[in-house]
């Protein structure tokens, strides 16, 4: 959908999120034009290691995001650049 773009989904077990920034710092992506991750409402603790791993939120998506494949649960989506 985005050339030269890796999207990095980021989840911890709910009793290691405190170890999160450490394991996203220990990556050796690829390289690529760019990186991105996303949290959402429903998570703060993926926010809290996205901040302490030195991003910075671009925003937030225009439009909630399903969580369900029934479509019946939604998100509001924030966008990471790595």
């Amino acid at each position: 959908m985005w050339p030269d773009t890796g999207l990095l989904d980021v989840y911890c077990h709910l009793d290691f999120w405190d170890y999160g920034a450490e394991v996203l710092g220990a990556l050796d992506l690829p390289s690529m034009g760019r990186w991105l991750a996303y949290s959402d409402d429903g998570c703060p603790e993926k926010d809290a290691v996205l901040a302490a791993t030195g991003c910075t939120s671009m925003g937030r998506a225009t439009d909630p995001v399903a969580v369900d494949t029934e479509k019946t649960r939604f998100a509001d989506v924030q966008e990471w650049p790595l």
